[in-house]
């Protein structure tokens, strides 16, 4: 990633940000998605400088059972307004972009599901899908040359299945912007 946010300051502004823009309080798991997907800061830094939020009241953190909500505070709100300016305008974009798109995806309530078959010349057929409540929206299987390569794939679809959908998304409708490295427009 050719940008990434190494200062404290700069990585609490950018996490203010994104709670302003999504709006609502959301779980640890899917700050955590949503801040990686980008790879604009690193996962330590995030749950240092969101605990540092919290205790500035930047950052309300709410228990319901076993999972904790983050959601940002009036005081977080006004300093996301006045300081989101001084992160580069591609970093605020495009993060938030990437958020909206993400929690689309688990909102839609979408269940990722793959599997290997072995076939009789020693290759092996990866297929992975994803639906919803109206059945599956995206479905595609691969020939690989062994079940290593296939078991590969699988570990990355089951943990990436919103992203993996995405690129295939991006690639067939020849939106890939998102591949490339981006370069600083500021």
């Amino acid at each position: 990633m050719a940008l990434r946010l190494t200062q404290k300051e700069d990585i609490k502004i950018f996490l203010l940000h994104l709670l302003l823009n999504v709006g609502k309080p959301i779980d640890l798991v899917t700050l955590n998605d949503i801040v990686m997907e980008d790879e604009f800061i690193r996962r330590f830094d995030m749950m240092d400088c969101l605990c540092d939020l919290i205790e500035a009241g930047a950052v309300d953190k709410q228990d319901a059972g076993n999972t904790s909500f983050y959601r940002i505070t009036p005081a977080g709100v006004v300093a996301a307004k006045t300081l989101q300016s001084t992160l580069l305008r591609q970093i605020r974009e495009k993060s938030v972009r990437s958020a909206m798109q993400l929690l689309r995806f688990k909102n839609r309530g979408a269940k990722a599901s793959s599997r290997i078959e072995d076939l009789p010349d020693g290759r092996a057929r990866f297929s992975c899908a994803v639906a919803d409540a109206g059945g599956a929206f995206m479905e595609t299987s691969l020939v690989l040359e062994s079940r290593h390569q296939a078991e590969l794939l699988k570990l990355n679809f089951d943990e990436n299945a919103e992203f993996v959908y995405r690129g295939m998304l991006g690639l067939f409708s020849g939106d890939v912007n998102y591949l490339a490295t981006e370069t600083e427009e500021e």
